[in-house]
């Protein structure tokens, strides 16, 4: 589950670019608040949007897929509902810390009350509070994913597709593993940043010369009607706040939306 940090926080890593940046420590700290802090509605409301499609559709929980995943809520929740969660993320960094989750049985990390009183407030997490389920974590590129993952229900990527170079490519491998019939539940607030994807890659989502670019979601439904796919619920807004302070004086408020498609059975 991947937001883009912000100014702020991404000076405190000016080195850092790209996907390189979510592997800082100021940015790891910032999504395990978002993830398991007292703000983290937003990767517990898509892991209840996806249960709540499969119960609607009557498709079967056995496995699912949680691609771009953070530090691992959504995929937690997603497995209290589902039989197996495979899930993974690029960043080596937020994948160490869902490890450390499921192998320790806690994370402790902090929160900058005020950096200039140099104040922070002491955080943690449980997995026995969390009640989790069968859910693994690992190191995943969501434009190459192991041959062995396959043969799922469900498969979500949630603030993922507009920080991949080819998106598209991500959407086509996700067809080849799931099983007929299952799920792709896709979450995103759409900010399109060249320094992730390329423009042409970008679905929909530009302007060129006189013609009027289709929105990522009219893109996103083009694409996917075309490539074996149809839409079986209507799109949801869900929003997201990520705190840069842990007073919540300073924070990132954004709305994704998300969408439910189904594989078409032939």
């Amino acid at each position: 589950m991947e937001v883009k940090p912000s100014d702020e926080v991404q000076q405190q890593a000016p080195d850092a670019s790209g996907q390189a940046k979510y592997d800082t420590q100021a940015v790891v700290g910032h999504y395990l608040d978002f993830h398991y802090g007292p703000n983290s509605d937003y990767p517990v409301a898509c892991a209840d949007h996806c249960v709540r499609a499969m119960k609607e559709l009557g498709l079967p929980m056995g496995r699912a897929l949680e691609v771009g995943a953070g530090p691992g809520r959504s995929a937690i929740e997603l497995s209290k509902a589902f039989g197996h969660v495979d899930a993974g993320d690029y960043s080596q960094s937020f994948v160490d810390v869902a490890q450390k989750l499921m192998v320790d049985g806690e994370l402790n990390w902090k929160m900058v009350v005020d950096r200039t009183a140099d104040v922070v407030a002491e955080r943690s997490v449980s997995a026995k509070d969390l009640e989790v389920g069968s859910v693994s974590f690992s190191q995943m590129d969501a434009l190459a994913l192991p041959k062995s993952l396959t043969g799922y229900d469900l498969i979500c990527g949630f603030n993922l597709i507009d920080r991949l170079a080819k998106p598209k490519d991500f959407l086509l491998q996700a067809r080849e593993r799931l099983n007929p019939g299952g799920l792709l539940v896709i979450a995103s607030p759409y900010t399109w940043l060249e320094e992730f994807t390329d423009r042409s890659n970008w679905l929909g989502a530009y302007k060129y010369g006189d013609n009027d670019g289709p929105s990522t979601y009219v893109g996103l439904k083009e694409f996917l009607s075309c490539h074996g796919f149809e839409e079986v619920r209507e799109a949801q807004d869900v929003w997201f706040r990520l705190d840069e302070l842990a007073n919540g004086r300073k924070s990132q408020q954004t709305s994704a939306q998300m969408t439910f498609w189904r594989q078409i059975v032939e």
